[in-house]
């Protein structure tokens, strides 16, 4: 489960301390705590935006200070060369000494991630640092921190760690680029990758089923810790239900399994709807196309096609709504042109994009974003070989009304999304929904990997959604959260490859070839979705424009063997999640460039910002924050022209006053006599 555990140094002065959960501040006292308008918000729904547990069997922990290692038997640090966090410094530093030794009788230590012997100067026996490497380059990005996370976590795990504290040192100058803006947030989830460990195995190896029994994250921003908790965990919630769909065998998410899965998944959720199309007769009469590649294996019980429907409405004005259709080939012999020479191995993973559906509803249903509605389908299907089995030639029917031959049976993919499409476009045009975007999302061809490679998306645009720059948005979004796409484009060129060669047909669903052999072999699914779903009738030159973007996910879904990647979950929330965010969930993080030499405690509160309180309580000369007037007014650099009225000066404010202006200088008494004789007490007790 996740446990929110701030340890702030203000909780060692022995003072009260307070967390604003809505807003996220951090306060000196609870008497400050209820003047925040934002903690007038309840704050019962944050409470509850917690990680299952049954999702990630490792506790997962967020801290705020680096006093305390004891309770954990690793530390892995990610970095590019040194810590240089001056929030974790000097303590850190032995790290930094110990790090230079080893580089000075090993100079590829910096190579990849290095244990280094501490001994337990920081708390901890071991320590790993795993180097970003370079950040500067033209050809660096974001993907450095969570690979970094990733390797190092996967290290220390390695070395025999089952409860490692990670901390991502992120230098002011990077974090001042927009691609790097989220590095935390990025290393996290590659840290929370490492730690994933496969249904399969959860459910029948007892041994295996935890990798470590706890991954905590030192967040020295005391401030983001609530922010980085419940947006990283969500994300790595929705991350692993699409691994265990997307990656199990055929049969173990098999499409009736997957429903008993995803229905187990929801069964707490109360903004989450699933309705589930499971009559094999209602398939193929409402969904001609599906039906057909459903046709072998409807004669198996445990094959069935299945249509899983999820709905989740925001609170609020609803100001977009997203339509999701998920290809969910459980498993894709090819049918009748069957995948010869030893490719149909690995063809389990062929419901990634299904998998994506159902991992993206589990983060909106746990994030609970508002003003946005969304729409999901997953086409859990099997293209089976068998007697029944649908062939080349024959023609169907479309939900739409569109006559379709079939060219190649394994070409079921657009297939089975295709009526689903029509199915989402009747619906916006039904209930007149206002600013809808729809997208397919598939592991689709051959031809996208032979493009752009194995590790990028390609997005497609139909004409109303590149007015809306969607696409360009998704590749600028998903650069800075480490799922980088690439851009393609849908051309007229690709209309006319689909269209029916003679009268019988409308359009030919695939020529004979693979994709990977096919010119545009990538581009021309999409054409064929949007002219047999009837999404060509609401183009930019029609009444009612549909925004349409198709995601080939075939490259980036993950390697196999392997665990997958389970894109493209990330993109899709920095795209559709995060803008709908209340203040106190934004990830903004400090502006080191800015007038204040050091991090307010109040900086994020929406509060404290109004009347340009921050800025009356930081000194001109210096730049220090003071939490209070008094406090500030106390400071020995203060000029004369920066004094003010203090009138209104309450002793809540009075008591505030003792805190001191840096981390380093607060006290640590050990008991109460010796807190007792210390500075803080005005009138000290004689204790001789």
């Amino acid at each position: 489960m996740s446990q929110h555990i701030s340890r702030s140094h203000s909780r060692s002065l022995l003072l009260p301390a307070a967390h604003c959960l809505p807003c996220g501040s951090h306060f000196h006292t609870d008497n400050h705590f209820p003047r925040c308008s934002a903690h007038e918000q309840t704050t019962s729904k944050m409470a509850k935006l917690q990680l299952d547990p049954s999702f990630l069997n490792s506790k997962v922990e967020f801290i705020s200070d680096s006093l305390r290692f004891e309770e954990y038997d690793s530390l892995v640090v990610v970095g590019e060369k040194f810590v240089t966090d001056e929030r974790v410094l000097p303590r850190f530093q032995l790290l930094n000494i110990a790090l230079k030794a080893q580089l000075a009788v090993d100079s590829k230590a910096g190579d990849g991630p290095t244990v280094l012997n501490l001994l337990e100067g920081l708390g901890v026996k071991r320590a790993i640092f795993s180097p970003t490497g370079p950040l500067n380059r033209d050809i660096d990005d974001v993907r450095r921190y969570e690979e970094a996370a990733f390797e190092g976590v996967k290290r220390a795990l390695a070395a025999g760690s089952i409860a490692p504290v990670v901390f991502i040192d992120v230098d002011a100058k990077v974090r001042a680029d927009p691609q790097y803006e989220q590095a935390d947030l990025v290393g996290i989830l590659g840290a929370l990758r490492a730690v994933y460990v496969p249904i399969e195995v959860r459910e029948t190896n007892e041994k295996k089923a935890v990798k470590a029994t706890r991954i905590s994250f030192l967040v020295p921003d005391a401030t983001r810790v609530g922010t980085l908790e419940r947006l990283a965990t969500a994300l790595e919630a929705g991350r692993i239900v699409a691994r265990d769909i997307g990656g199990s065998d055929p049969e173990r998410m098999a499409a009736p399994r997957v429903v008993e899965y995803v229905k187990e998944t929801f069964s707490g959720s109360k903004n989450v709807k699933i309705e589930v199309i499971d009559d094999q007769s209602k398939l193929e009469k409402e969904y001609p196309l599906l039906g057909a590649v459903n046709r072998a294996a409807s004669v198996i019980p445990r094959h069935h096609a299945r249509v899983i429907f999820l709905e989740y409405v925001g609170e609020g004005e609803i100001t977009e709504t997203v339509f999701l259709v998920g290809k969910g080939i459980t498993y894709d012999t090819g049918g009748a042109d069957v995948k010869a020479g030893g490719h149909m191995a690995g063809m389990h993973r062929d419901k990634c994009g299904a998998a994506a559906v159902a991992g993206f509803f589990k983060t909106l249903s746990l994030v609970q974003p508002k003003g946005i509605r969304v729409v999901g389908s997953m086409s859990m299907v099997r293209n089976s070989i068998g007697e029944n089995c649908y062939v080349a030639d024959e023609i169907i029917t479309s939900r739409a009304g569109v006559r379709v031959r079939v060219g190649n049976t394994d070409a079921e993919g657009r297939m089975v999304m295709t009526d689903l499409i029509a199915y989402m476009k009747e619906k916006i045009v039904k209930e007149n929904v206002k600013n809808p975007q729809i997208y397919t999302i598939a592991t689709l061809t051959g031809h996208v990997c032979l493009a752009f490679g194995d590790a990028y998306s390609g997005v497609l645009d139909n004409g109303p959604a590149r007015k809306n720059g969607n696409s360009r948005l998704l590749f600028d979004l998903a650069a800075r959260i480490a799922e980088p796409v690439e851009l393609s484009t849908i051309r007229r060129e690709d209309f006319k490859l689909c269209s029916g060669p003679s009268e019988y047909e409308d359009l030919l669903q695939c020529n004979n070839a693979p994709s990977s052999q096919t010119a545009r072999g990538h581009q021309l699914p999409a054409a064929f979705m949007i002219a047999a779903s009837g999404l060509d009738k609401h183009g930019l030159d029609s009444a009612l424009p549909i925004p349409y973007t198709h995601i080939d996910i075939a490259g980036s879904a993950g390697p196999f063997p392997g665990v997958p990647r389970a894109t493209p979950i990330l993109m899709l929330a920095a795209r559709h999640i995060f803008p709908h965010l209340d203040n106190r969930m934004l990830l903004k993080p400090f502006d080191f460039s800015s007038k204040y030499a050091a991090l307010p405690f109040e900086y994020y509160c929406p509060s404290s910002q109004k009347g340009g309180k921050l800025d009356r309580m930081v000194f001109k000369k210096c730049g220090v924050y003071f939490a209070t007037q008094i406090a500030r007014k106390n400071h020995h650099c203060a000029p004369d022209d920066q004094e003010e009225d203090y009138n209104d000066i309450s002793d809540d404010d009075e008591v505030a006053a003792h805190i001191p202006a840096s981390p380093d200088d607060i006290p640590i008494s050990s008991g109460l006599t010796n807190w007792l004789r210390s500075d803080l007490v005005e009138d000290r007790f004689d204790l001789e």
